[in-house]
């Protein structure tokens, strides 16, 4: 994860595998308060971005047929 508060990573990794996260700041206040843009996104726009990405995913994963 990019950006976490260190208690909450504390808590995570012992119920994970593995685990990286790139920030841990002193001070943790909200996780926007952390990027240039953390704009609010409508249920729509995430279904849709979901959607893509599982589609995007199946291809990748099918084996690809060979034309003759």
């Amino acid at each position: 994860m990019p950006v976490a508060p260190a208690d909450t990573v504390t808590q995570l990794r012992a119920e994970v595998d593995d685990m990286m996260c790139l920030l841990q700041p002193e001070f943790f206040d909200a996780v926007g308060a952390h990027y240039r843009d953390f704009h609010q996104i409508e249920d729509d726009e995430v279904i849709t971005l979901l959607d893509t990405a599982r589609h995007e995913f199946a291809k990748r994963a099918s084996p690809r047929r060979q034309e003759e």
